[in-house]
């Protein structure tokens, strides 16, 4: 059985992965917006959820960035700059599959990957300030 230090490491490392695929999809000639949007909301998500695990806390089981957002101003005020992540939440895993929904524009894909490092980078740097650095285990991330 995994430690709770490897656990967290291991879901720190899909959040590198979803990232990837993000960084990735938006930086083609023709990004697929949803997968970027998806993506994006995805690491976003994870990212949240590995620092409360980080935190000994046990997150919801939810895609709502607003109630893992919550959770985290709960325990510490200084997530509150991150409110504006909560507008990924429509690119979670309902939205891939909503008939009829509003595709996102490539547009709104580059501001949804934007939100999502912006999360990420707050993460690494709440770490940092912890004594632990996370940052080897993300990919080179881009300028915001």
């Amino acid at each position: 059985m995994k430690s709770r230090t490897e656990h967290v490491r291991d879901l720190f490392l899909r959040v590198a992965d979803d990232l990837k695929v993000a960084v990735r999809e938006a930086a083609t000639a023709d990004p697929v917006a949803t997968a970027v949007c998806f993506h994006s909301q995805q690491a976003a998500e994870k990212v949240l959820k590995t620092w409360l695990e980080w935190r000994g806390e046990v997150p919801p089981r939810v895609h709502s960035l607003s109630v893992l957002l919550t959770e985290c101003v709960r325990l510490d005020p200084v997530f509150a700059p991150l409110w504006d992540v909560r507008a990924l939440t429509p690119y979670s895993v309902e939205a891939r599959y909503a008939v009829g929904a509003d595709r996102p524009s490539v547009d709104e894909a580059r501001e949804a990957l934007a939100l999502a490092l912006k999360a990420v980078r707050f993460i690494v740097e709440q770490r940092r300030a912890e004594g632990v650095d996370v940052a080897d285990l993300l990919p080179d991330l881009p300028e915001a």
